[in-house]
């Protein structure tokens, strides 16, 4: 980036990405003075934000005259050691005039392969069997302590721990500020945390979070249910509410087929008014049917259909002969049939989820 304010510029990149909720861990940076520049370019080496900051690069212009370049010196922080992590070191020089390198070295070196004794703040407090505190670094133990111990050592690192007893996990406050373990890291007064910390989606939108290491669970022990009566079995095949449906549904059913059965009686048995030719007559039922018996079946099609139906059912019920018949087994044997097969089946399903109650509890004994 080319920039005449190169400082105001990176302070504000480094904020703005600690406030999104992407990650650009893997990041490299290439500042080049602006024409007419209120800030030096050198200036960015005295920035806070470069302790997390590995890969930079800074161009700083070399005048052999008055408006004439002569060459660009490439400087970049150390970043590792014990101290003065940020001191400014020239990389290379480059000569525009034949467009080489005086040194010819790796612009972005690896500087994280060995940091040189380079500090590594471990935020914890003691709780084993997760981190278990010693008095020295190589007297720290526990799961998770003894693996940041080892990463530090196999990027020639000094570990030493950053402990606030008092507020164990602690929380992150929205002005980003905080306390306990969470506190300092949000703070960067550490750069790891450890301790059975969590997945936790909350401290993600301040901190970011590494693979997890082991997993945790919870098993509750509770009493056995106890075991319910075999007549409430039926009734626990349905919810309550679909209980309510169902005797809803049977009620409105009910009704629906009742108020039909009126209505049909009504068709064959209160006609009063009829359709004749558009002549309306009205009569008794024996009366009026007795009078048209005898019409010509011209007449009779020629009526409205509702009338002819009347016609017909009176006509064939009185020309039936009605004769009562004693009830006899024969009648009631297929119901009283099934009915006995039920019986048996309930008695036999009742006995066997007898059986089987008592052998459960004689497994669950032994």
């Amino acid at each position: 980036m080319k920039t005449n304010s190169p400082v105001w510029l990176l302070k504000n990149l480094e904020r703005e990405i600690r406030l999104t909720m992407e990650r650009f861990n893997d990041r490299k940076y290439l500042i080049l003075a602006g024409n007419g520049t209120e800030d030096k370019v050198v200036d960015v080496f005295k920035l806070k934000e470069l302790d997390y900051i590995s890969d930079l690069l800074v161009v700083q212009e070399n005048f052999e005259s008055v408006g004439s370049i002569n060459s660009y010196n490439i400087l970049t922080h150390k970043y590792f050691g014990a101290i003065n992590n940020s001191d400014c070191i020239l990389l290379d020089v480059w000569w525009p005039v034949n467009k080489t390198f005086m040194l010819g070295n790796n612009l972005f070196p690896n500087k994280l392969i060995n940091q040189m004794g380079r500090a590594l703040r471990i935020a914890t407090f003691e709780y084993e069997p997760y981190s278990i505190i010693g008095p020295t670094p190589d007297e720290y133990k526990g799961s998770e302590l003894s693996t940041a111990v080892a990463f530090a050592k196999m990027y020639n690192m000094t570990p030493f721990s950053i402990i606030n007893p008092e507020d164990y996990w602690g929380e992150i406050f929205d002005n980003w500020t905080g306390n306990g373990l969470l506190g300092n890291l949000v703070i960067d007064k550490a750069d790891i945390g450890l301790g059975a910390l969590y997945t936790w989606e909350v401290d993600y939108h301040f901190l970011d979070l590494s693979k997890p290491l082991v997993r945790s669970g919870i098993t509750c022990l509770v009493p056995a249910p106890k075991l319910a009566a075999g007549w409430l079995t039926p009734l626990r095949s349905y919810s309550k509410e679909m209980w309510i449906a169902v005797v809803v549904i049977f009620l409105v059913s009910s009704l629906s087929l009742l108020l039909i059965q009126r209505c049909y009686g009504k068709i064959y048995g209160n006609i009063n008014i009829i359709s004749y030719e558009r002549v309306t007559m009205g009569a008794t039922q024996d009366a009026w049917i007795t009078s048209i018996q005898q019409a010509d079946e011209a007449i009779i099609s020629s009526m409205d259909s509702i009338v002819q139906k009347a016609v017909k059912y009176y006509y064939y019920r009185h020309k039936e002969e009605h004769t009562l018949v004693k009830l006899k087994w024969v009648h009631v044997e297929g119901a009283f049939g099934a009915l006995c097969i039920g019986c048996i089946i309930s008695i036999f399903v009742f006995i066997l989820e007898i059986i089987i109650n008592r052998l459960q509890i004689i497994c669950i004994g032994h």
